[in-house]
């Protein structure tokens, strides 16, 4: 039976919606049951994909048809179509979406899904609404207790690993560790194989400063820890050399010469991705003891419900969380 993927819409005043919609249509090989917003989804599907059928179900064992929008029935994750509106992008607004995200991720926990696919949402709106989280990311690792877990940003040519994530550029420098460094290169090894089938994935990790500290002329993290470190694991024979420039690497391992880079920073690793995969990026949380991906792009309130969003991105999302399901189900 093809894989069953929960779908948090993200924030209905965003391109979440449209892009669900497009996306499914697009791959009717999957099955999907989306966790709330109903009216605003069956709002979506009418406009921008009246080809697609949308049912309500009670629970996840009813959504068995691939090509199907299935909607989980419940008045605390629903949100009508009427109700949207500038003017609830306030508390009440925020709480409903974290709480479409917890459903979607208590239902992967339960095993009543195979992977969650979550829909981009406004950090703005976990903010009015109290939520202390930045982001999915952290969010899911606390809901799923993990402490072990990296964000990872994919697309064809290249995928990056990041060592820190959401931080001020000066808070780095307290944050990556010569022990979190190696936290997230081991998680990388660990898990990569499971997500894209690869036995011993190569692994090169990005240096700090430009040129990679150039022998300690333009930094000194390179010579005094980071290589080091990536020496010492390499001989413990995980898949992992470096540091390399930074401004190389990236363009290496779009080449084929590495399967990913471990970024140090958020921009470090993002910037390149954005630049060659913009259409087709995924995020992905990599430790979660359920898959979890989104695409790689924000809420774009500016061209929300206006049908001009491009679901590139949400499809390779939903193609790589229906991939790593299977990779999952092979394992011994």
């Amino acid at each position: 039976m093809p894989p069953l993927l929960a779908i948090s819409p993200g924030d209905p005043h965003g391109i979440g919606p449209e892009v669900c919609v497009k996306a499914i249509t697009a791959r009717p090989d999957f099955r999907y049951l989306v966790t709330g917003a109903a009216g605003i989804l069956i709002e979506a599907a009418q406009r921008y994909a009246p080809q697609l059928r949308v049912r309500k179900v009670r629970a996840a064992d009813e959504a068995v048809e691939p090509g199907i929008l299935y909607l989980l029935a419940g008045k605390q994750l629903d949100l009508d179509f009427s109700a949207l509106s500038p003017d609830l992008r306030g508390r009440q607004h925020g709480r409903q979406i974290h709480d479409w995200i917890v459903r979607a991720a208590d239902l992967a926990l339960e095993g009543a899904v195979d992977g969650v696919v979550t829909a981009p949402i406004a950090k703005t709106a976990f903010k009015a609404a109290g939520i202390v989280f930045p982001g999915h990311t952290e969010l899911l690792a606390e809901r799923s207790r993990t402490t072990d877990f990296a964000m990872m940003l994919s697309c064809e040519r290249l995928k990056v690993v990041l060592a820190t994530i959401h931080l001020p550029l000066k808070a780095i420098f307290d944050e990556l560790t010569p022990a979190e460094l190696e936290r997230v290169i081991r998680l990388a090894a660990r898990t990569l194989p499971g997500w894209f089938g690869t036995t011993a994935p190569r692994i090169a990790v990005a240096g700090l400063n430009p040129h990679a500290g150039e022998e300690g002329l333009l930094g000194s993290e390179e010579t005094g820890w980071i290589g080091p470190l990536v020496r010492r694991l390499s001989a413990e024979g995980l898949p992992v050399s470096g540091p390399y420039s930074p401004d190389t690497v990236f363009y290496r391992a779009s080449k084929g010469e590495f399967d990913a880079v471990i970024a140090l920073y958020h921009d470090q690793g993002l910037i390149p991705i954005k630049m060659i995969g913009f259409d087709e990026g995924v995020n992905s949380t990599l430790g979660l003891p359920f898959i979890r991906t989104s695409p790689d792009h924000g809420t774009a309130f500016e061209i929300a419900w206006q049908g001009k969003a491009n679901p590139s991105s949400m499809i390779h999302a939903i193609e790589l969380a229906a991939a790593a399901a299977g990779n999952r189900r092979r394992a011994p």
